[in-house]
């Protein structure tokens, strides 16, 4: 699964001519508007034809739906599932229901009977499990279902089990906790978002600390002795014959500690310590070529 649901299209929801389009970004998504414009119908119609939720799809009054997905970190959407709602009758005069689920993909088609719905779990069970896998190939089927409940709702008749977790000491927030769905739920979101943030802390910090290693590289470098050093080759003898020049290390030090990278000074004090000693070798190597040179010597270059 590497794909998320990027575009919606609907046909005939609740009446004709009643169609949606809807686009979706990778990520969070929010559907507003006033009570009653189908907000709700719409989710219940996404959820149920990807998890091919037969008797969901059959109570929403739709046409045809149709979900396009797109690969993560793209937005080119292409087709994933459509669900078209037809009506029959048969030879008898009855009305017939049928539901037929194309998964574009796989160029398969589906045709449900669901004009009983005692039977849609009997016959279809086998079918339903294989559809859904096939679908979690694109995308995540995974969803939260949505609760609209109010305290005249809540089931608090068991006074019981309210006193006894005010004995244990439980404020009334654990115990709303426990006992309201509702909370559960936020309760539960709440973890995953907690989860996800920390996972991508995880990954900003570990960011930082490479930029960081970037940057001490970077300050490492002296531009002067950069400059110096990229110029022509007859330069670098008149840079070799003279002696080394002192280095402030607390000026170093104090850059590292403007740039908030808290390096200690040893290390600083270690490092241009070994470039200065690479430094001496190297002088002391081509000064001892230049003698070499001095003398016409061919065995001894």
């Amino acid at each position: 699964m590497d794909g998320y649901i990027r575009r919606i299209l609907i046909d005939g929801l609740f009446e004709e001519k009643n169609n949606y389009r809807i686009d979706l970004e990778q990520g969070c998504n929010c559907l507003f508007g006033d009570n009653g414009c189908g907000k709700t119908s719409i989710i219940n119609l996404i959820v149920n034809s990807l998890t091919l939720n037969l008797e969901g799809l059959r109570e929403i009054p739709f046409n045809k739906v149709t979900l396009m997905y797109a690969k993560t970190g793209q937005k080119r959407a292409s087709k994933l599932l459509t669900v078209l709602k037809s009506s029959t009758k048969t030879e008898q005069g009855l009305d017939e229901l049928n539901l037929v689920c194309e998964i574009h993909p796989f160029n398969l088609n589906y045709t449900f009977n669901v004009s009983r719905i005692e039977l849609i779990d009997r016959n279809y069970g086998p079918v339903i499990t294989h559809f859904k896998t096939m679908l979690s190939d694109f995308v995540n089927l995974t969803h939260v279902p949505l609760l609209r409940l109010h305290e005249s709702e809540m089931d608090y008749d068991d006074d019981i089990l309210n006193r006894a977790l005010r004995k244990r000491r439980f404020s009334q927030k654990q115990i709303s906790e426990l006992l309201d769905p509702s909370v559960r739920t936020l309760v539960s979101l709440k973890k995953e978002f907690k989860e996800a943030y920390t996972e991508k802390t995880k990954v900003i910090k570990d960011e930082l600390e490479s930029l960081k290693s970037r940057i001490i590289e970077k300050v490492m470098i002296d531009a002067r002795v950069v400059q110096e050093t990229s110029r022509s080759f007859a330069l670098m003898n008149r840079a070799l014959e003279k002696e080394p020049e002192e280095i402030d290390v607390n000026l170093y030090a104090e850059k590292f500690n403007l740039a908030n990278l808290n390096v200690p000074i040893e290390k600083v004090q270690e490092h241009f310590k070994q470039w200065q000693a690479l430094n001496e070798r190297h002088r002391q190597n081509w000064l001892k070529l230049n003698k070499i040179n001095s003398n016409k010597n061919v065995s001894e270059k």
